[in-house]
């Protein structure tokens, strides 16, 4: 009997662990706010999403790697996280080219929050799954080593 409640016990607290508010939850959240915010312009929603992609960077990764990147190098970084290169070869480049360019199409601008959105789920099933932390060095040391 005491075996049956302790393993009732142990589930619960399991799918309590998988339900938390992860960090990667709260920047999804966030990022829904500001692509539907009917405050903000498309440049500020570009502005917003880029400072919360930055915000998340430095908070989920080693400020060293990420603080001093801007420009094609954030790019490029960003492509590492997300396996491709849709940031410095794709829409992503609206993250540094939207503030001095004309407004860029709805298109765009929903093909960019897909990108993110699709980034910051890849960062929860990391996060979920426990991509390894030693992976995760080599490739920041290949990245660094590259650029």
């Amino acid at each position: 009997m005491v075996l049956i409640l302790a393993l009732i016990f142990g589930i619960a607290l399991y799918r309590r662990y998988l339900n938390r508010p992860t960090l990667a939850k709260l920047a999804l959240k966030e990022l829904g706010e500001i692509e539907f915010s009917t405050d903000l312009d498309q440049v500020e929603k570009v502005r917003s999403l880029s400072i919360l992609m930055k915000r998340y960077a430095l908070s989920h990764n080693n400020r060293y790697d990420v603080a001093g990147l801007t420009g094609p190098k954030w790019l490029a970084w960003l492509d590492l996280e997300a396996g491709d290169t849709r940031f410095s070869h794709g829409v992503g480049r609206l993250l540094l080219e939207a503030p001095y360019r004309p407004l860029p199409p709805n298109e765009d601008m929903e093909e960019l929050f897909s990108l993110c959105r699709a980034w910051f789920e890849r960062k929860t099933r990391a996060t979920r799954f426990g991509e390894g932390a030693k992976v995760k060095r080599r490739l920041l040391k290949d990245h660094r080593v590259n650029n």
